[in-house]
């Protein structure tokens, strides 16, 4: 009885084993495909130029739009791939602007952005998580934008359109395209540099047509 009872344990145990191995191996196989698509996904995204790496803005290029007086407080700037947003405090602390949004289309980087001006009361900035080529930019009199070329060139149709005659686009590094609606009017050196030793520039356009 002793013996038949133990062999029914070691049965079950043994189908257990082989139940849990194979839940364990059907996991690692769907995040494999995870990441795998994902990858895809990104890779595709980012010739297209729809998707952007996450790269914030240094003090030294923010520091440089406050003191151009690039922002003001008569301006509702709006900052499209946004991060984690520290400097949207400090833009806001220092220049006393009207209303900043700032755009991020990670999930996570606008919710822990939105939680973190939340606790340090920044009632007049706020996180929108959306495409930023979903936006409705006729309300914006600022853009302010770190991103690549050719996300700039999937842009500009859409800023062409919707922004006010007089607004200002201010790009860090990338230059806006050749645009006959927005004139070039500053280029400011940051002092930052690129691992080449490359020179980068804020670029301010204002919207002229």
């Amino acid at each position: 009885m002793i013996i038949t009872s133990t062999a029914e344990t070691m049965h079950s145990l043994y189908y257990s084993i082989i139940f849990l191995e194979f839940l364990l191996l059907s996991i690692v196989i769907a995040i494999f495909s995870y990441v795998i698509v994902t990858i895809y996904k990104l890779e595709k995204s980012t010739k297209s130029g729809k998707y952007v790496p996450y790269v914030p803005s240094s003090k030294t290029a923010i520091n440089l739009v406050i003191k151009h007086h690039l922002v003001n407080e008569n301006d509702v700037l709006c900052d499209i791939g946004c991060g984690f947003g520290y400097h949207l405090r400090k833009i806001s602390k220092e220049t006393k602007c009207k209303k900043i949004v700032g755009i991020e289309k990670n999930f996570m980087l606008a919710t822990l952005t939105n939680g973190y001006l939340k606790l340090l009361r920044t009632p007049n900035v706020i996180i929108k998580n959306k495409d930023a080529l979903n936006e409705n930019y006729s309300k914006y009199t600022k853009v302010y934008l770190y991103m690549t070329s050719l996300f700039l060139k999937l842009i500009l149709p859409k800023l062409e359109k919707e922004l006010q005659i007089n607004s200002l686009i201010i790009t860090n590094t990338f230059r806006l395209p050749k645009s006959k609606f927005f004139s070039l009017t500053q280029k400011i050196h940051t002092n930052d540099l690129f691992i080449s030793r490359k020179p980068l520039y804020l670029y301010v356009y204002k919207k002229v047509a």
